[in-house]
C-alpha cells in the first residue's frame, strides 16, 4: 500500500471538525477550500498528480464554484497530456470567473499547442489587460507572435520579459533567435545569447545559441568553444556536434565536418540538416552511395521536420508533458526509429503513468523490434488503464493469433468488439481466429461482415 504523507491524516480529521462547525459560521468551509487548494497546488508543483487531483476534488465537494479547484484540475490534465479534459476544466473555471488568470493561462497554452496562435495571442493579451504583467506571460506572448510571423511585436514582448526579469535566460535565448534568424540583427543576437549564457552558465541551450550567433559572424574560434562547452554539459545533444561540423565545413576541413555530422545523426537520427549536410559532403567526395543514403533519408524526414522541431521546441518549455512526448514518440515509431521511440514513450510514462496511448505505442515499438513478450506487457498495461482501448485489444489479439494462442486472441478481439462493434480490424481478426480454430461457419460470418464494413466505407 502506498504510504500517505502526514497531511492526509490531517485531512481525515479536518473535515469531521468542519461538519461540526459549518452550522456556526459560513466562513469556515471557505477556509477549508483554501487549505485544500494550497496543499493541492503544492503537490501539483512536485508532479504528484493523483494526490493533487484528490485534493482538488475535496475542494469542489466543499464548494463546486471554486474556480481555483477547476483550474487546478485543468493544470493536472494539461501536464498529463489530456488536452480536451484540461480545456473543459479551464472553461468551468472561466464560467465561474471570466478573468481567472490561471484558467486563461491554461487555455492560452492549450491554444498554442494546438497551433491556434491567434487565440493564444488574444488570451495572453487579455491576461495582460487584467494587470498580470509577468515575465512569463510576456515570454509566451512573444512565442505566439513568432508563430504569427509578427517579429517586431515578438521582439517587444520578449524585451518586456527580460526587462521585468533580467535573469530570464530562456527569454534572452528566444530574443536572440528572433534577432538572428528573422531580423538579421546579428550584433543584437550575439549580445542576447551572451546574456543567456551569463544568466544560466550550466544551460546547454544557451551555448547552442551562442555558438550559432558566433558562427553567423564567422567567429569560428568562439563558435567552436561554445559548441564544445555544449557537448561538455550534454554529450547527447546532437546540436553541439552539428554546430562543430558547420565550423569545420566553413573552415574547409571536410573530414572534421563529416565526423561531427555523423556524431550528430548518431545522437539524433531525425536530425534532417545533418543528414542533408552528410549527403552533400559525400557527394563532393564522390561517394555517391553514401550521399544517396543520407539525401534519401533527408527526403523521408522532410514532411515531418517542422512538426518534430516544433515538438522539441515546446518540450524545452514543458519537458515532462506526456502529450508532447507521446506525439514525438509517435513520429519516431512512424520513422521506424524504435529505440528512440521507446526512450520517448518511457519519458511520457514517467510523467503520466496512466497514459494508455503511450503504453500502446510502446508495445508497438517492442513488437517491431521482435520482442513480443514485452509488447504484450505494454498492451495489457494499456487496457488496464483504459478498459475501452480498442487499439490495444486488437494488438493483443494480433500477437496471440500469430503465436497460436487462439483462445486468448478470441477474447481480446471480442473485448474490442464490445467497445466498438463495427471495428473492422477486430472483426477481421476474430474471423481469422475462428478459421484457425476450424469454426468455419463463425469464420465465414465474421469475414462477410468485414467485407460489408469495408464496402460501406
Amino acid at each position: 500500500m502506498r504510504d500517505k504523507p502526514l497531511f492526509y491524516l490531517f485531512f481525515f480529521i479536518f473535515p469531521l471538525y468542519a461538519c461540526q462547525e459549518e452550522t456556526k459560521s459560513q466562513s469556515i468551509p471557505g477556509s477549508f477550500v483554501s487549505v485544500y487548494l494550497h496543499q493541492a497546488d503544492s503537490l501539483l508543483n512536485i508532479r504528484s498528480y493523483d494526490a493533487a487531483t484528490e485534493l482538488y476534488h475535496m475542494a469542489l465537494a466543499k464548494n463546486s464554484h471554486s474556480a481555483g479547484a477547476w483550474a487546478g484540475l485543468g493544470q493536472v490534465a494539461q501536464h498529463q497530456g489530456l488536452d480536451d479534459k484540461a480545456y473543459q476544466h479551464f472553461q468551468m473555471a472561466l464560467d465561474i470567473d471570466s478573468l481567472y488568470v490561471p484558467a486563461l493561462t491554461g487555455q492560452a497554452a492549450l491554444a498554442f499547442r494546438r497551433s491556434q496562435y491567434v487565440q493564444a495571442r488574444d488570451a495572453y493579451l487579455k491576461i495582460l489587460r487584467v494587470g498580470q504583467y509577468t515575465p512569463k506571460i510576456y515570454y509566451k506572448l512573444g512565442l505566439a507572435y513568432i508563430r504569427l510571423t509578427a517579429y517586431e511585436e515578438a521582439t517587444q514582448a520578449l524585451q518586456n520579459a527580460v526587462h521585468l526579469d533580467s535573469s530570464y535566460a530562456l527569454a534572452w535565448y528566444t530574443l536572440g533567435q528572433v534577432y538572428m534568424e528573422r531580423l538579421g540583427r546579428q550584433d543584437d543576437a550575439l549580445e542576447a545569447m551572451r546574456r543567456a549564457v551569463r544568466e544560466w552558465p550550466e544551460w546547454p541551450l544557451g551555448y547552442r545559441g551562442l555558438g550559432m550567433a558566433l558562427l553567423k559572424r564567422h567567429e569560428y574560434q568562439g563558435a567552436s568553444k561554445a559548441f564544445q562547452q555544449l557537448i561538455v554539459l550534454d554529450s547527447l545533444d546532437a546540436e553541439g556536434y552539428f554546430g562543430l561540423g558547420q565550423v569545420y565545413e566553413q573552415e574547409g576541413d571536410l573530414e572534421g565536418a563529416l565526423s561531427h555530422f555523423k556524431f550528430a545523426v548518431d545522437r539524433d537520427p531525425v536530425h534532417a540538416k545533418a543528414h542533408f549536410r552528410l549527403g552533400q559532403l559525400y557527394r563532393r567526395q564522390g561517394n555517391m552511395e553514401k550521399a544517396q543514403d543520407h539525401l534519401a533519408y533527408f527526403e523521408k524526414l522532410r514532411p515531418h521536420v517542422t512538426q518534430i522541431n516544433r515538438l522539441k521546441s515546446q518540450l524545452i518549455d514543458d519537458p515532462d508533458n506526456a502529450g508532447l512526448l507521446y506525439r514525438l514518440g509517435t513520429f519516431y515509431n512512424r520513422l521506424e526509429l524504435y529505440p528512440q521511440a521507446i526512450r520517448i514513450f518511457r519519458r511520457a510514462l514517467d510523467s503520466h503513468g496512466d497514459h494508455a496511448p503511450s503504453y500502446n505505442n510502446l508495445g508497438n515499438a517492442y513488437l517491431n523490434l521482435g520482442r513480443p513478450k514485452l509488447a504484450i506487457t505494454m498492451f495489457k498495461a494499456a487496457v488496464n488503464v483504459d478498459t475501452s482501448y480498442v487499439l490495444a485489444y486488437n494488438n493483443l489479439g494480433y500477437i496471440w493469433l500469430h503465436e497460436g494462442e487462439f483462445i486468448k486472441a478470441e477474447k481480446a478481439y471480442q473485448r474490442a468488439l464490445l467497445c466498438a462493434p463495427d471495428n473492422t480490424q477486430a472483426v477481421y481478426g476474430l474471423g481469422m481466429v475462428y478459421r484457425e480454430q476450424g469454426k468455419v461457419t463463425a469464420a465465414s460470418r465474421m469475414l462477410e461482415k468485414y467485407q460489408r464494413l469495408e464496402e460501406d466505407k
